[in-house]
């Protein structure tokens, strides 16, 4: 008799095997009666698409939507955002199984004006501060007429 497994705890299908037979019960009743593991049912999952997976509801195999893999590395789950994250907004990824969220979105969102304004004042406050810090050397030659590499403290005796 052939039983279909399911992981004991996802309880996703994981194949199918031979159940073996049970010498003593079989001897009993005088007809085979097969040894059921706890993790199998006699209920075939039936054909299952490849971007899907069974899971066993303890009377039948439900099909589910599995975007827990991202399908390049293996790792990880499929990456979305919702409405309202923005262009900064770490993705989410999918843990568990089932469709992705309605409202999902498979791309980042735009960056606003809002953040792209925001993006523009950081450069420009970083390149300011990258100036100013080249100018102090400029500076404190004029302010002390000294070369920049001389600005050092000579130690006294």
């Amino acid at each position: 008799m052939q039983v279909f497994l399911y992981h004991p705890d996802t309880k996703e299908y994981v194949g199918s095997a031979e159940a073996p037979i049970d010498p003593l019960e079989t001897e009993a009743q005088g007809k085979p009666v097969y040894l059921m593991p706890s993790n199998g049912t006699t209920v075939s999952p039936g054909e299952v698409p490849e971007t899907h997976v069974a899971r066993w509801t303890g009377e039948a195999w439900e099909i589910l939507e599995n975007h827990r893999n991202d399908g390049a590395t293996g790792m990880g789950g499929a990456q979305y955002w919702l409405p309202g994250d923005h262009y900064y907004s770490v993705p989410r990824a999918m843990k568990e199984l089932g469709s992705l969220p309605e409202e999902a979105l498979l791309s980042p969102p735009e960056m606003t004006v809002e953040e792209a304004l925001g993006v523009s004042e950081r450069r420009y406050n970083d390149a300011q501060t990258q100036l100013a810090l080249e100018m102090v050397p400029v500076i404190a030659e004029q302010l002390l007429g000294m070369q920049p590499t001389t600005l050092r403290a000579e130690p006294t005796a």
